[in-house]
């Protein structure tokens, strides 16, 4: 599969797939539903976005999220991003939704590599390349752990620490069964 396969999202037209025009798409309401993310995540959303947006293009993208990152005090992760970007295209194992850097909605799987940043920067190696069973074919979550730390370590170093193991962007799932305790001490 080519690498502008692997991944899926939405928008009418290039310009938007590419970050401009969005705001037209979604009504201004890109800002103000975003806000549950952190700066951290919200900057490394957008890049990985942004590096989707310009793999569907065909458009080198790199400079611009090394001006952005920069202008967050991030430019050192600029490099591991798109490490961690190029890892994931070769790596995955099944196509992923990536949305338009401007849209509102965080999908599962965005959700998903946040988290994987997330315990990066934790330096939880197991947690990292059990999660990343999910997306990763098997020889590359055998080296999933080391990349993310990498990409983790470079955030907390610009002092962007993302919340433990994507806190506030972790997919909240209902739980797979509901334990029912009885009324009395005994079932008798």
């Amino acid at each position: 599969m080519r690498r502008d396969q692997r991944t899926q999202g939405h928008g009418a037209d290039a310009e938007r797939e590419a970050g401009g025009g969005a705001e037209q798409e979604h009504g201004g309401e890109c800002r103000r539903q975003a806000a549950y993310l952190t700066p951290a995540e919200r900057l490394l959303l957008w890049g990985m976005r942004t590096y989707v947006g310009g793999l569907r293009l065909g458009v080198p993208v790199m400079g611009c999220i090394r001006r952005t990152f920069a202008e967050g005090m991030a430019e050192a992760a600029a490099e591991p991003l798109e490490a961690v970007m190029i890892f994931l295209t070769e790596g995955a194992c099944r196509p992923m939704e990536v949305k338009c850097p401007r849209c509102p909605a965080v999908s599962d799987d965005e959700r998903l590599l946040l988290r994987l940043a997330a315990l990066g920067q934790a330096g939880d190696d197991a947690s990292t390349m059990f999660l990343a069973r999910e997306v990763l074919v098997p020889g590359a979550v055998q080296v999933a752990a080391p990349v993310f730390r990498m990409l983790g370590a470079a955030l907390l170093e610009a002092n962007l620490r993302l919340p433990p193991a994507g806190g506030t962007a972790a997919p909240r799932r209902a739980p797979r069964a509901l334990l029912i305790l009885p009324q009395s001490d005994t079932v008798h």
